[in-house]
């Protein structure tokens, strides 16, 4: 059986369609605006100052330093911010991602390096965001973004520096720069939230191990500087973050710790169950992100005999063999920091973290699938018309998601642009009150406002009782006594 490589045109298209898909979710996050957390954090800039406000969520709340620091800085500009931030988290996700892929395209000796990695890129992204249990708290939500997508933008961004040391062989004084660019990544990522900074320490520390058992003598001296300082960055990160006097404050609100049993019992639960409904949430994203890889697999052989190697084909099968036990591994992990914290599931927003793991391991798992099954085939530069027509047949099953979840995004748009003129509308109605000396101030209630955006609930939203702890954050932000929604 002879195949071919995927005509230039092909690819082109593939990109095109993904980033348009992409670029409909960005845009309807540009009618997102403040809610809940972001009221009172704020207020707390405002009165505090931009140091102090860091210093005071340390001590009497939480001890994520990173998170502290964004979400200051973002408030110190104010809601301006709010409706660029999803574009914005894109731009940076889909940028370090491509960058991350194109050096592994290269190692690999890939046909179109660069226009392969965006679309890989493109895919990955498009997979977290139209499969997101709650893509209004993980993805549009400012507190969200800075949580949830700017430790994965940062993952990606190290992953890539390490791919490309391989790829240059970097050592010694040639390395340092960036050896100290990954230690500020890793140090920095695992400030964000827990359930990361742990995911992130597991995740090198297994790199580490797998690398010394089966990298080759040059990836292994060029990858290990970079995984042992991003270790160390991670454990010196999870340190600060767990001795926060914050952290006892904050756990007052949630059940005591469960011990190792139910730990260990309801994490296997939680995370056998987040697996299962991956698959059944969105079976068509999860299709294309097995489908396009191994296609790519198949389709960018390189010669026979390279195909043939015996260490080749081994490193396929154990990749095969090894990427579903250690990704659930990981998701383990993230599900085990949330119950160990609040004796329950993670929350629908922070399950972005595990979900970037099922992603991942899903196409990387496909495209090792279709590099074995590659060996069974033959390159040729002249196609038959059956080939072809099948080539075509795939690659329009593969568009049908992100046709479909534009079409759904684009949809939202009316309902979306409403909710904002709602916020904007009632933003000029609080102050003018405050003007006035007005201290109770009541709201039209809109309880529909994070559907609009395609959540399947509102959560974050002004409540109709003033003393829910949302009405007093907004109160607070305001300068007035109370709010309500009636």
């Amino acid at each position: 059986m002879t195949l071919r490589a995927p005509p230039k045109y092909l690819l082109l298209i593939l990109v095109a369609v993904f980033f348009g898909s992409l670029l409909a979710f960005a845009y309807v996050g540009h009618f997102t605006r403040y809610m809940a957390d972001d009221y009172c954090l704020a207020d707390k800039v405002h009165k505090l100052g931009f140091i102090n406000a860091q210093t005071s969520l340390y001590m009497t709340w939480t001890g994520r330093y990173s998170y502290g620091f964004l979400m200051s800085l973002a408030e110190l500009i104010g809601p301006s911010t709010v409706p660029i931030g999803p574009l914005i988290a894109l731009i940076c996700w889909l940028g370090a991602a491509t960058w991350s892929i194109y050096q592994l395209a290269l190692i690999t000796r890939w046909p179109h390096p660069l226009l392969t990695a965006s679309l890989l890129a493109e895919l990955i992204i498009f997979a977290m965001l139209n499969s997101a249990d709650n893509i209004v708290q993980s993805f549009y939500w400012q507190n969200g973004i800075i949580n949830f997508v700017v430790p994965l933008i940062l993952l990606m961004a190290y992953s890539g520096i390490i791919s490309y040391a391989v790829r240059k062989h970097l050592s010694g004084r040639a390395a340092f720069s960036l050896l100290i660019l990954a230690v500020l990544l890793t140090f920095i990522a695992a400030g964000l939230t827990e359930a990361y900074g742990v995911l992130q320490t597991t995740g090198i520390l297994l790199s580490l191990i797998i690398g010394y058992k089966y990298a080759s003598n040059p990836a292994r001296r060029a990858m290990f500087p970079f995984l042992l300082a991003g270790l160390v960055s991670s454990l010196l990160a999870l340190s600060i973050v767990t001795l926060a006097p914050g952290n006892k404050f904050r756990q007052s609100y949630f059940p005591p710790h469960p011990n190792l049993f139910r730990l260990t019992k309801l994490s296997l639960y939680y995370a056998t169950g987040f697996v299962i409904t991956e698959f059944i949430h969105a079976p068509l994203t999860i299709l294309s992100l097995l489908l396009l890889p191994f296609l790519l697999a198949i389709c960018f052989p390189r010669s026979r005999s390279d195909r043939d190697q015996n260490p080749n084909v081994q490193n396929n099968k154990r990749a095969l063999l090894l990427l579903p036990p250690l990704g659930f591994f990981l998701i383990l992990i993230c599900f085990a920091t949330g119950v160990y914290a609040v004796s329950g599931a993670l929350p629908e927003r922070a399950r972005f973290i595990p979900e970037f793991i099922f992603v991942c391991t899903a196409a990387s798992w496909a495209y090792f699938a279709g590099a074995l099954a590659a060996r069974f085939l033959t390159s040729t530069s002249k196609p038959s018309a059956n080939q072809a027509a099948g080539l075509v047949a795939v690659a329009a099953l593969i568009l049908v998601p992100p046709l479909l979840a534009t079409r759904r995004t684009l949809r939202l748009v009316p309902g979306a642009r409403a909710g904002a003129s709602i916020w904007d509308q009632m933003d000029r109605d609080m102050r003018a009150p405050k003007a006035r000396g007005a201290k109770d101030v009541i709201v039209p209630a809109v309880d529909d406002v994070e559907t609009r955006l395609g959540a399947r609930r509102t959560e974050l939203q002004i409540d109709h009782d003033p003393n829910n702890w949302k009405n007093r954050c907004v109160a607070l932000y305001y300068g007035v006594d109370s709010v309500a929604a009636r």
